[in-house]
């Protein structure tokens, strides 16, 4: 049987593998490289010693790689050894991800360098326990061309350093890391990362990595992440600690006198890490546990918010004040979304009951009807509203819209058709 592709034919043939006169013929190699019974059996038995003795010399290799030796005494010229996935011994999907993708990247490298030979190609995926990138890139480091770029997102969302195996790899390809300016599971809340950014920059220089690549989806959020990000990218061996860069920070947008009295309470937000246990991931839909602050994390808010509040009357200087008033925008929407998902919970949980076909008592109903009216939404969208200042923001605020919103509308809908109706509202 004979395919042609393009000018070249494909040919299948049933017979001896061992008696073709062919320029190669290819043996389904173990890892090891030994040449043990079936078909390696029979190229070790017909072609003599000296292949073993090449393999020998190899010493090895690993699933999705191939070795070249002599063929001995048969007719063909070469063998090549190629090592595929085992099935049984476990880690067979790991295997098969990085076999792939040897094969993939290897091709989208071929074809660059036909293409366009002065691009670069670089690599990446999401690092971490549990993730497709991080067990297969030593393979992956082993098989590939050296002028191919390795990345890798920091684990975590970024909440974690870089993966140590950057650090070897990097002794003999260019490697980079990538911090996150933010994390996608918290788009709604603020992420002050100034010490991971200090962090994670100074680990990639004492790792040996060529450079660091940021993320992030918002613009106007994440500036003072930024703003650490890129002078300790320019500088690693900077000595600025956290506090120093949010007191030289805030008192860039806030002023001299307004920004020393902010910056310790910036630090500490950020240095304790006061938002890291919210979720608002944008990437699920809505449900009534995002933002919901624990009683001493409110109450801290609730008095950071206060002294921000009092900071601003002392600011004549209008941009200072708006920025003062920005920061005390984040703070209060915080605080409002926090009280909004405490008031729809009610009604969406009987709502998951209903759907169980549960019987609704009239009393819950009414109670979760009077908490979904109480909830300060309007005011939360407000008060988010009146600090956009970039698109990143507007984003969110189509986030809010299409999330809470609606589902707010939903309930109120469903509590009215289960017969507990209230005046719509706007």
């Amino acid at each position: 049987m004979e395919v042609t592709i393009g000018d070249k034919t494909i040919e299948l043939l049933q017979g001896d593998l061992t008696e073709l006169a062919v320029d190669a013929i290819v043996n389904a190699a173990n890892a090891q490289l030994v040449l043990g019974a079936g078909v390696a059996g029979a190229i070790r038995t017909k072609g003599g010693p000296a292949i073993q003795d090449e393999c020998d010399h190899i010493g090895g290799t690993t699933v999705g790689q191939a070795v070249i030796t002599g063929a001995g005494r048969l007719k063909a010229r070469y063998v090549i050894h190629a090592v595929g996935p085992r099935m049984g011994e476990g880690g067979e999907d790991v295997a098969f991800t990085g076999a792939w993708s040897l094969a993939y990247i290897r091709a989208a490298h071929a074809y660059v360098k036909r293409r366009a030979p002065g691009v670069r190609l670089a690599i990446s995926g999401w690092g971490g326990a549990g993730q497709t990138l991080t067990p297969v890139l030593a393979g992956l480091d082993r098989g590939l061309p050296r002028d191919i770029v390795f990345t890798c997102l920091n684990p975590g969302q970024g909440s974690v350093a870089q993966l140590d195996i950057l650090a070897n790899i990097a002794k003999h390809r260019e490697t980079w890391a990538i911090p996150w300016l933010e994390g996608d599971a918290k788009l709604w809340h603020p992420q002050p990362r100034v010490s991971l950014m200090r962090e994670h920059v100074k680990l990639a220089r004492e790792q040996g990595l060529n450079g660091v690549v940021a993320i992030h989806w918002r613009t106007e959020e994440v500036r003072a992440n930024m703003n650490a990000f890129a002078q300790f990218a320019f500088d690693p061996s900077r000595r600025q600690t956290v506090e120093e860069f949010y007191i030289e920070d805030a008192r860039e947008q806030f002023g001299e006198v307004a920004g020393n009295e902010l910056a310790p309470l910036l630090a500490r937000m950020d240095s304790e890490q006061w938002f890291d246990s919210l979720a608002s991931p944008e990437y699920y839909p809505y449900n009534p546990g995002w933002g919901r602050l624990k009683p001493d994390l409110r109450a801290r808010l609730e008095e950071s918010l206060a002294a921000v509040e009092r900071t601003r009357e002392k600011v004549r200087d209008q941009v200072h004040s708006e920025n003062i008033a920005w920061l005390a925008a984040n703070l209060r929407f915080t605080l409002l979304l926090d009280e909004v998902s405490a008031a729809i919970e009610p009604a969406y949980r009987l709502k998951e009951r209903w759907s169980l076909d549960e019987r609704l008592d009239v009393a819950q109903t009414a109670a979760a009807r009077a908490a979904l009216d109480a909830a300060p939404i309007e005011k939360m969208f407000a008060v988010y509203a009146s600090r956009v200042r970039s698109r990143g923001e507007l984003g969110i605020l189509s986030s809010l819209n299409q999330k809470v919103w609606l589902q707010f509308v939903e309930l109120r809908d469903f509590l009215a058709a289960a017969g507990c109706k209230s005046p719509p509202q706007r």
